[in-house]
């Protein structure tokens, strides 16, 4: 054994052991906050005016679905104890509940707080019970649409919240209620920690032990087996290291990075193995190897390239998590290439891997697409019409939609779609008003059209405003009865001054600035997704625009819009560089093959799957948006390998064409790796289904999907318009 052997078996076992240290490194984020632009009109406008407001601290919302209607006594009395169990546990601030609530009003003997429910005795219970439909603004944030739920508010300290969380759960559990669901920052931060660190390690293992057995199952070779493996773990372990390297925090598009390195890897070290294996035995080992690395120079580094730029082009994102993933996996792609390239061929020859005993059984395949290539004008004809038809269809339907409850999966989005579905909703939009003269009659009527509008042409469940405040002055002014929740005939100074004195207890400084110039106009509804909220917003500014205000004085944001914002961004962001790669690569292919019909004839191919891909979206009822955009790259860069491998073995280096004969033995030599990588790679991405992040589930769904078309793609269109191509007399029309 050699030194450079020496060194290379040395410095691939020290990545190994520093990858696998780096994983218990890594940091994770998986908050839908960081897809924002910071440098964003939008989310300017939003930190600016948002910042004099108050900022609360961190909490989280206990759900309990008591599955029947909550009209007992006894029932209210459980929540009231459980909330104040839950107020006394270590890390805890404090809790609200329904039943904990009291609002102020007055009365003979001055200022009172009253509970909202009452439980003295049945005949007070019953009584306030009865009107807790009165107050709408208090009543439905904390009692569901069906009245069979309630939440229970919890505020944290500033004490490690993992345990508090977990004190919180057990606390719940002994009350034994029949469900009960957590809410909040701190819990999906918590959970999706716990999950999604060990999927980063499981789902790679888990569809590596698949690819493993299949690669096994299709060329019988312990040995090369065991490269295979040494190579994975090398690039994955350089992945990681890279996270850790570069400080990138672990996200909802970057966890799925060492699975993708992992599946684009193996296209290029079975391409190796299966050419290498075979070469006759009859020479010797290192001219078997030089020659199988001379014959896949071309292929290997155009491959390794045009996904490398597919990806880098995401770098240029004004959002971190977009740059970051495309940072990881460029640099991902590159280690792929040199480990294919320069170690891969030093295992070879350490396991002096043997050539097929037999060739694989894949002859009466080969044959039947060479008798195919014969009727090439009709599977010409097929692929364009599959593309103009999968173009049309996917253009008409196109549309960039995401919804967060949705995105999150059963497991840990099931509490934000519950509270989404039987509560206020959980998407917000906000209403943002400059007004001079502060509260006045004229901003009150100015504020009042505002809540009709969201009320009844937004479709929001809730309103709060300033005008929210005055209409609890006015009840508490009348002794807290729900009837006079409602704008007062007249509101003058002493009105005003009363405003102020009880600001804190009405909740004032969330509708209105201290200085009294700021307003904000806050509605909540349920979430149909940022598609449907976006024609909202249009018809909402159309409206902001009909009123007596100056237009830079009014405008529409809050947190959901800023999300939508920068999701229709991100997700415009890659589609466009999908179609840039696409470009990039075709240009690069007509460049080094110097015809611009051989350029066409590898277009159509590569982009019938993207297409496929937007169809099968809308037929499998899967949004467009950042996860599933990202999935077109990855069918992109996938695609477009087995394309270049069929291509540059088919084409003449000099001619610039493909030769009537190349073409055949392109076929002889790529249809068995074509075949298995695309198997491969397409059970490879099936292993995202088992993911708890529904996100990862379609980007799983969508690339073993579309990979099985991209492969009859290459398989039975490209060689048919390649066979086009030649016999067009298509050669030197680059000039």
């Amino acid at each position: 054994m050699n030194k450079r052997v020496i060194f290379t078996v040395l410095g691939l076992g020290l990545v190994l052991i520093l990858g696998v240290w780096a994983a218990t490194q890594l940091n994770f984020n998986f908050s839908l906050s960081t897809f924002t632009a910071e440098d964003s009109q939008e989310n300017i406008n939003y930190q600016s005016y948002s910042k004099k407001f108050p900022v609360y601290g961190r909490g989280i919302t206990i759900i309990v679905d008591f599955e029947k209607e909550i009209s007992k006594r006894e029932d209210f009395e459980k929540i009231d104890k459980l909330t104040n169990h839950v107020a006394e546990l270590k890390g805890v601030k404090g809790a609200t509940s329904i039943t904990s609530v009291r609002l102020p009003e007055r009365t003979v003997f001055g200022v009172k707080k009253r509970r909202l429910i009452s439980l003295k005795n049945d005949e007070s219970f019953q009584k306030r019970l009865n009107k807790l439909d009165s107050y709408r603004d208090v009543t439905p944030k904390f009692i569901s649409k069906d009245k069979y739920a309630t939440c229970i508010y919890v505020d944290l300290d500033s004490t490690d919240s993992g345990q508090t969380i977990q004190r919180i759960k057990d606390c719940v559990s002994a009350f034994g209620f029949p469900k009960v669901f957590y809410s909040g920052s701190e819990v999906l931060e918590k959970s999706s920690k716990e999950q999604f660190s060990s999927e980063m390690v499981m789902l790679p293992i888990i569809g590596g032990i698949g690819l493993l057995l299949l690669f096994f199952f299709f060329f019988h070779d312990v040995r090369s087996l065991a490269i295979v493996l040494v190579i994975i773990g090398f690039n994955i372990s350089a992945i990681l290291l890279t996270f850790w390297l570069l400080g990138v925090e672990v996200g909802m598009l970057t966890l799925t990075i060492p699975l993708l390195i992992l599946v684009l890897s193996f296209c290029d070290i079975v391409h190796v193995l299966y050419t290498f294996k075979q070469k006759s035995s009859e020479i010797t080992l290192n001219e078997r190897l030089n020659a199988t690395m001379f014959s896949l120079r071309k292929a290997l580094w155009f491959t390794s390239l045009t996904t490398f730029c597919a990806f880098v082009l995401f770098t240029f994102s004004s959002v971190d998590q977009i740059v970051d993933f495309g940072l990881v996996t460029s640099i991902g792609i590159a280690i792929a290439y040199l480990s294919a390239r320069y170690i891969l061929p030093q295992f070879v020859a350490i396991f002096r891997v043997q050539p097929f005993s037999k060739e694989p059984p894949v002859q009466l395949l080969t044959k039947k697409l060479k008798m195919a290539i014969r009727s090439y004008r009709l599977s010409s004809g097929i692929g364009i019409f599959a593309l103009l038809i999968a173009g049309l269809f996917a253009t008409l339907n196109f549309s960039i939609n995401i919804s967060p409850h949705k995105n999150l999966g059963d497991e840990l989005g099931g509490a934000i779609t519950f509270l989404n579905e039987n509560f206020e909703g959980t998407r917000t939009i906000e209403v943002v008003l400059s007004d001079e003269d502060g509260i006045g009659e004229s901003t009150i009527v100015l504020v009042d059209s505002i809540e009709q509008y969201l009320l009844n042409s937004y479709h929001c469940n809730t309103v709060f405003s300033v005008n929210t405040v005055v209409k609890r002055l006015n009840r508490f002014n009348h002794f807290g009865f729900a009837s006079y929740y409602s704008i007062p005939e007249k509101i003058d100074s002493t009105f005003l001054a009363q405003l102020e004195e009880h600001k804190d207890a009405l909740g004032l400084m969330n509708a209105i600035t201290d200085d009294h110039k700021l307003l904000r106009i806050v509605g909540r509804l349920t979430d149909q997704g940022s598609a449907d909220a976006r024609e909202r917003n249009e018809n909402l500014n159309r409206f902001l625009a009909t009123l007596p205000v100056d237009k830079d004085a009014i405008f529409i944001s809050g947190h959901s819009f800023v999300s939508d914002q920068s999701m229709y961004r991100v997700t415009r962001l890659i589609l466009l560089s999908v179609a840039l790669s696409v470009l990039m690569a075709m240009i690069v292919i007509g460049f080094v093959f110097r015809s611009v019909r051989l350029m066409l004839a590898m277009f159509i191919p590569n982009v019938l799957p993207l297409f496929s891909a937007l169809v099968l979206m809308q037929l499998l009822g899967i949004d467009l948006n950042p996860f599933s955009a990202m999935a077109l790259s990855i069918i992109l860069g996938l695609s477009i390998d087995d394309t270049i491998y069929i291509t540059s073995d088919a084409v003449d280096k000099n001619d610039g064409g493909p030769l009537p004969g190349m073409l055949e033995k392109s076929l002889d030599k790529n249809v068995f790796p074509v075949l298995t990588t695309s198997l491969l790679l397409a059970i490879g991405f099936g292993t995202l289904l088992f993911s708890n992040l529904e996100s990862n589930k379609n980007i799983g769904i969508l690339v073993s999907t579309v990979l099985l078309i991209a492969l009859l793609s290459d398989l039975l269109i490209l060689p048919a318009l390649l066979k086009w191509t030649s016999n067009s007399n298509q050669r030197n029309t680059w000039k």
